[in-house]
Formats: structure tokens, sequence, C-alpha cells
């Protein structure tokens, strides 16, 4: 594990962006303030940049919080495989562990909520508390029917799809804006205050649309294995 680089936001001093190699694969993440950690994961399809001002809030508050682009996601790379939650949760152990940090708080939202459930339960000596917010997590909640009344289906549509291989990327590459919009619109709750534009950029790269998906085609693997953890507990 070794630190590549620090280096503060342009007309934000007060953020640290940290690049650092986990397993070969680089890892990006933007820290703010100072004392007790919180790892910050955020979901589909966002970026760190979702916690753009929790992180100021948190290290107001005298923490230092840590917003990870986990694999697959913003500036971190996107690797052919690992999106099942067991393996993104090591990644983000050893990120921690490359920042100096081996105790520390964790704050999980949407797929970010199946990392950060994976991280708690494979390293219990290191996860001192866990929030996890707007999602549900695969192997734990009951699967839905796939003829979801209308006002339902609109936040459950895009499992399925996802998981298709091959379709959603030929259906959506260059019509990512179109895609992403969409969702936006029917699911926000204040649309202004989404920063569509930093995540229509972010999913528009060379290999982000198949590596976001990706969480989703693997999704079969985690919910037989966080079935099997919670029946053994």
């Amino acid at each position: 594990m070794t630190n590549i680089s620090t280096a503060g936001t342009p007309g934000d001093d007060t953020l640290r962006h940290h690049y650092l190699r986990i397993d070969g694969q680089r890892v990006h993440c933007v820290s703010a303030g100072s004392g007790q950690p919180v790892l910050l994961i955020p979901g589909w399809p966002q970026t760190w940049y979702a916690w753009r001002h929790v992180l100021h809030a948190l290290a107001e508050a005298g923490f230092e919080a840590i917003a990870v682009d986990p694999p697959g996601i913003g500036e971190s790379d996107r690797p052919a495989h690992g999106y099942d939650t067991g393996s993104a949760a090591a990644v983000l152990h050893q990120t921690m562990q490359a920042l100096g940090h081996e105790r520390y708080q964790v704050v999980g939202h949407d797929i970010g909520m199946w990392i950060a459930y994976a991280l708690a339960s494979d390293q219990p000596q290191a996860v001192q508390r866990l929030a996890v917010t707007e999602a549900v997590i695969p192997g734990l909640a009951p699967e839905p029917g796939i003829f979801a009344a209308p006002a339902d289906n609109i936040f459950l549509w895009h499992f399925m799809f996802n998981q298709v291989a091959d379709l959603p990327e030929a259906l959506i590459s260059g019509r990512e804006r179109a895609y992403l919009d969409f969702m936006f619109d029917r699911w926000s709750y204040r649309r202004d205050a989404v920063a569509s534009e930093t995540y229509i950029a972010a999913y528009s790269r060379p290999g982000a649309l198949r590596a976001g998906f990706a969480w989703y085609r693997a999704i079969p693997e985690p919910s037989a294995r966080t079935r099997s953890a919670h029946n053994a507990g």
C-alpha cells in the first residue's frame, strides 16, 4: 500500500485529495478536518462529491472526514473484477490503514450501504460505529416482485436493468445525460441541489458505465454472502 500523492482542492484548501495504490489499483479519496476518522462511502450514480457538504460539517464538528471513490467510481481505477461487497470492503479497509487509521467510523449511502455493512461485518475490530441510509441490503431485505406498482417500480426498475450484460452500455453510451437525468429528476428531493453535471461527467468517462453496472451485476454474490453471515450470527 503506497500513498501516491496528496493535494488540495483548487479554491478550497480545506479539502485534501489522496491518491493511493491498494493491491495494484488506484483509490481516490478526499479528506477534511482532524480528529476521529469517519469514512463516507457514496452511492450510485454518484462519487465522493456527494459528501462535499458533510465533509465540511464533520470537520467543523472535530472529526476527520474521509469521502472515498470506491473501486470503479469517480477518480478511482475501474478494475475488471472486485465489485462484490467483500472485495470492495477489503480495499476500503486497506485504504483507511494506508491513511493511518486502524479504527474508524463508517457511513454508507445506497450501494455504499452494501459496502459499509460488509466492512463492519468483516472488520469488527476496526469499525467503531456504523450508519447506513437510503438503500436495502441484498441478502437481508426481501426481494421485490417483478410486478411492482408504478409508484414503487420507479425506485426498483434499474436493479434488474443494470444487471443485464452488455445491453445497458449499448443503449446508454453517448446518452449518459438522458439516463442519469431521468433518475435525478424522479428521485431527488431537491433537484436543484444535485450536482448532476459532476456525476454525468464522471459516468461518461471510458469504462465508467461498465464499472457502475458491475456493482449491480455482482448483487447475487453479496446477497448469498450476507444471508450466510446473517444466519451464522
